[in-house]
């Protein structure tokens, strides 16, 4: 999961910069969804990546009008399988997954993990 703090005054030129290049996504990175908080300053964002590198290029394509926090999650079923040492069952939960982030924290330029 990516919470982006929008950097205050910036979302026209966010929302420009979108609508002129996309997410900007690098290869390895994909866009599942996302939610806003109601005063814009917050978005809640869910990422699936194949590595730590591959957001870190995504982020350097915002990190001028945006700061970055960065958990790493893992799907219902992966942490069912954690805690009771088996296979979730057919049906269960399932969210987007984070790969090789090492920590979370707010980031912002090259220190992103």
């Amino acid at each position: 999961m990516i919470i982006e703090y929008f950097h205050p005054g910036q979302m026209k030129k966010l929302y420009q910069r979108f609508d002129e290049k996309g997410r900007m996504l690098p290869e390895g990175v994909q866009y599942i969804n996302s939610w806003i908080n109601e005063d814009i300053t917050i978005c809640y964002q869910i990422m699936e990546a194949s590595s730590a590198d591959a957001l870190r290029t995504w982020i350097s394509n915002w990190n001028d009008i945006v700061d970055f926090k960065l958990i790493p999650v893992i799907s219902s079923a992966e942490a069912r399988k954690r805690v009771m040492g088996f296979s979730a069952r057919p049906g269960s939960c399932t969210a987007a997954t984070t790969t090789e982030m090492n920590e979370e924290g707010r980031s912002h330029d090259s220190d992103i993990v």
